[in-house]
């Protein structure tokens, strides 16, 4: 059976910088501050606080990562239901990364969740 291997490969990836970035604002947050600049990466003042607090932002994030790499599973299995539901989950999720300081992994992580999700729901099997 046919897979969808670069969706799958994009999906994981862009999950993992997920994962990773929320990971580093999470236990590194002077490192990062050392690297960027304070406004480069845009956050929501008024969801932030909704949500009480940055700490309960980088647990969402991880959390979302780790969703999106559940969605490049269910790609990986190649049953096209799944594939199709694994997309968009990944893409939700991703979607949902973009709007904390993690910045859907600065960006790039929410690119290539974007890319392998547009290649799973386009996918057709052999």
């Amino acid at each position: 059976m046919a897979r969808p291997a670069a969706a799958f490969a994009l999906l994981l990836i862009g999950g993992i910088l997920i994962v990773i970035f929320a990971g580093l604002y999470m236990f590194a947050k002077e490192l990062v501050k050392d690297l960027l600049s304070e406004g480069w990466i845009p956050t929501i003042p008024e969801l932030t606080k909704t949500l009480g607090g940055k700490e309960n932002m980088y647990i969402l994030g991880l959390i979302w990562g780790i969703l999106v790499i559940i969605g490049a599973a269910l790609v990986y299995t190649g049953s096209p239901g799944k594939v199709k539901a694994g997309s968009i989950i990944g893409l939700i999720f991703g979607l949902l990364s973009l709007l904390f300081e993690i910045a859907g992994g600065l960006y790039i992580g929410f690119i290539l969740v974007l890319v392998g999700a547009i290649l799973g729901l386009t996918w057709k099997p052999s």
